[in-house]
């Protein structure tokens, strides 16, 4: 879905994605993805306090998302004909949630 918006695009190569192995096929020269380990190829020391460090900053953001996902503005659909009112109902939910975890 990213790469139908092309907003991969828009974004410029000195700033780093953290992404979650979802995203393992994104073409960016500053994304940070997670490293996977087999049974075969555990995982080094290394690699799993990597994984750890990106989980501790990617689980701030997933906690935000999901303290907006009971205002519905990411999962409902939205019927409004204003222009930017679908942004705007984003926005407000996204300023209720941060009033309530301050």
């Amino acid at each position: 879905m990213l790469d139908q918006r092309q907003v991969i695009a828009h974004i410029p190569p000195e700033v780093s994605i953290l992404a979650d192995s979802g995203f393992q096929g994104l073409k960016h020269p500053g994304i940070c993805l997670p490293w996977k380990g087999t049974k075969k190829r555990p995982l080094e020391t290394s690699q799993k306090e990597w994984n750890t460090l990106l989980a501790g900053l990617r689980v701030v953001v997933e906690h935000g998302i999901g303290g907006m996902k009971p205002y519905n503005a990411a999962s409902g659909v939205y019927r409004n004909r204003l222009p930017q009112a679908d942004d705007k109902f984003n926005l407000l939910s996204a300023c209720l949630w941060n009033f309530y975890i301050n």
